[in-house]
């Protein structure tokens, strides 16, 4: 055993090593980066012709020609690669996004008119569109895509269990589990079976089912009305307004205070009564300690 630990800890100091003295030597053959070198700048404010004011967008044009769009002066200015101004033409109010095609025509959108205009290389304008009223969208960037250039992506399906056959087998195998555990149970445990009933001789006390004790409470407390159908009616309604009352998405604890403190009271409340039904409920529905008459309930 120790021979094998000391054989895996020797290979992979090995291979540490061999990979150290690779990469060593990649590194002391590459050539280093070139730093970027300064080639030339131009402009400056103002509003004159090769004067700037607040420049928002840039772009190049098949003839390498630049077109600078600017935010404040509602303007597109034409230079060459070398700086040397070529001409202006007015555009929309405050663009915020500037692009050229393979034909020299120029797309400027505006960020307050929420619109697209198209310029030939003179200035003259083409086409234009959009405008919607009230839009809150502002057009920051613009760019022009080839088709060659846009590529489909199929959206990517999200993590979930088919019904069949995954979801099916695994219930089923659950019910084959919880039915082998009733089996077992029943073969060891007898069912409480009474006599047969008597339409003659009521029970004292009369209890109904427990999932009922609940309610048969209530009947303690409140007209029959109140207690059989306004407070069912009631709460029942309330479940179903739940969906719609609290729109939450979040399945966090701490995001659902409310819904997890209105659930546990609502939840105490039945278990309460049904407590008090099952243990604490004697001979005529009265009002018994359980340690001391006994227990008045049965399943």
């Amino acid at each position: 055993m120790q021979l094998r630990v000391f054989f895996c800890l020797g290979a992979v100091l090995l291979a540490g090593g061999c990979a150290g003295w690779w990469s060593e030597r990649a590194g002391g053959d590459a050539v280093p980066a070139t730093p970027p070198r300064f080639l030339l700048e131009w402009g400056r404010k103002g509003t004159n012709a090769g004067e700037f004011t607040s420049p928002i967008g840039i772009a190049i044009g098949p003839r390498d020609e630049v077109f600078v769009a600017e935010f404040n002066a509602h303007r597109v200015q034409r230079f060459t690669a070398e700086g040397k101004f070529l001409g202006q033409f007015p555009v929309l109010k405050n663009p915020g996004g500037i692009a050229v095609d393979a034909r020299g025509r120029c797309y400027v959108s505006s960020m307050t008119q929420h619109r697209v205009a198209v310029h030939e290389t003179s200035g003259r304008l083409i086409a234009e569109w959009g405008g919607k009223k009230g839009a809150a969208d502002k057009h920051r960037l613009l760019a022009l895509v080839p088709p060659e250039g846009i590529q489909r992506v199929e959206k990517e399906q999200g993590d979930r269990i088919n019904v069949w056959p995954h979801l099916l087998i695994e219930e089923f195998v659950a019910m084959l589990i919880l039915l082998a555990g009733m089996v077992i149970f029943s073969t060891f445990v007898n069912a409480p079976l009474r006599e047969v009933a008597n339409p003659n001789l009521t029970p004292n006390p009369s209890k109904a089912p427990w999932y009922f004790l609940g309610l048969q409470e209530l009947l303690r407390y409140f007209h029959p009305m109140v207690a059989g159908i306004t407070i069912p009616t009631f709460i029942l309604v309330g479940f179903a307004a739940i969906p719609y009352l609290d729109r939450n998405p979040s399945t966090k604890p701490g995001d659902r205070k409310v819904a997890i403190m209105l659930f546990t009271m609502l939840f105490m409340f039945g278990a309460t009564l049904t407590i008090i039904g099952s243990f604490f409920r004697g001979t005529g529905y009265n009002w018994v300690w359980p340690w001391a008459q006994g227990v008045f309930f049965e399943l």
